[in-house]
């Protein structure tokens, strides 16, 4: 079973939580049930007043800044790829030239970014998980025929020349009232107007589309980090009561990379596995038929009849090749099972692409063949092993 880490006074904290509460996103019984090649740490993400924005209804929510400390307490990786497009869309172009009394005039224009992102995070498995893609939208003119523009057609019933006035100096202005909660009065003011004509609005559709790319990519990012986490949309300021959100991290215990590094020097440092060149291994331990050298189909005219040689004219015995001398050697030690269990499958596939090809030696993987045999032979007595003149490594 694995261990849990961090902060004993913090881990009661979490122990005692109530379920349900918005500060605890700690899964117990998960990071409890580990296997013993992974470990459980427990987090504290501490944060104060100035970590959140008001999003309006008594809402907050967490800054770029406090969703990056929880992305790293997490172990949250990849929300930081994705893909940011440009967003089109039809909008009414009389609305941002102020021409009110004319119907709409609908024309395509880059309005915002379509930002897609995904994250991923280690289980209680072990396995790293994705998470399903996020998708984020942000649209700069929506924004601001809702936030800004809206709010001022309103209050000047789209600039009605009854209800808009102008200063001495020459700003226009439209008076509004208001309930003033200290002295429980109803106050009187002006305000003042920002966006009464076309080039005001341009500007501020452009300011507002300089930086859209960046806050798409952003909230995208940050939906990532809040679905993984399960963190609350948005929070009251009765849940931010606890000053502190606390995590769980899994990731592989300290055991576990110990094993696999002394199982790795074991590996390399034991003679009885000697690791072939990665070329030999795909010739002679494939487990795919080895298909032959490409043969000349090409039909050749038959030599002439040549007269039968009398004795004194034979030709002599022609010497064994190392081709042959190789097939024989390891044909041999297969038959008195003198070959190694990790060796057997390489041998045979050896000599079945021996048997099928022609002038063995010529080819780019003579040297690995020759390998092969002297990996075979460094496991066998001295007494056992065949010798081969010229069947040496580099040879």
């Amino acid at each position: 079973m694995g261990k849990i880490f961090g902060d004993p006074k913090v881990i009661e904290i979490v122990e005692k939580m109530p379920a349900g509460s918005p500060a605890n996103l700690v899964c117990l019984d998960a990071i409890k049930d580990l296997p013993e090649t992974l470990s459980g740490y427990i987090i504290p993400v501490p944060y104060t007043v100035n970590d959140f924005e008001e999003v309006g209804g008594g809402n907050y929510m967490p800054s770029p800044d406090l969703v990056n400390r929880i992305c790293e307490a997490r172990g949250i990786f990849g929300c930081d790829g994705g893909t940011v497009e440009p967003f089109y869309l039809e909008i009414d172009w009389n609305r941002l030239a102020c021409k009110f009394d004319e119907p709409p005039k609908m024309v395509r224009m880059h309005v915002g970014y379509i930002a897609k992102k995904r994250g991923q995070v280690m289980m209680e498995d072990g396995v790293m998980r994705t998470s399903d893609e996020c998708v984020v939208l942000y649209n700069a003119w929506e924004r601001l025929c809702a936030d800004r523009w809206g709010p001022e057609e309103a209050g000047t019933n789209f600039y009605d020349p009854k209800i808009v006035k102008t200063d001495p100096n020459g700003s226009r202005y439209y008076e509004y009232s208001y309930y003033d909660k200290n002295t429980k009065k109803t106050v009187s003011s002006k305000k003042y107007l920002k966006y009464d004509t076309r080039s005001k609005r341009q500007l501020s559709f452009d300011e507002e589309l300089k930086f859209a790319q960046r806050k798409a990519d952003t909230k995208a990012r940050n939906v990532v980090i809040r679905v993984i986490t399960g963190m609350n949309t948005g929070y009251t300021k009765e849940d931010l009561k606890a000053g502190c959100f606390y995590f769980h991290r899994i990731q592989r215990s300290e055991w576990s990379i110990k094993a696999e590094q002394a199982a790795y020097l074991k590996r390399i440092t034991d003679p009885q596995h000697v690791a072939l060149p990665s070329a030999s291994s795909e010739v002679f331990d494939s487990p795919h038929p080895i298909i032959a050298e490409p043969v000349n189909d090409t039909p050749q005219e038959s030599p002439p009849e040549s007269q039968p040689e009398t004795e004194s004219e034979a030709e002599p015995t022609p010497q064994k090749t190392h081709q042959q001398m190789l097939i024989d050697v390891l044909t041999t030690y297969k038959e008195q099972n003198l070959v190694p269990e990790a060796r057997v499958k390489g041998v045979d596939s050896l000599l079945g692409w021996l048997d099928k090809t022609k002038e063995a030696e010529k080819s780019a993987y003579w040297s690995k063949a020759l390998t092969l045999l002297s990996v075979v032979e460094q496991s066998l007595p001295e007494d056992k092993r065949i010798e081969h003149e010229g069947l040496e490594v580099g040879k």
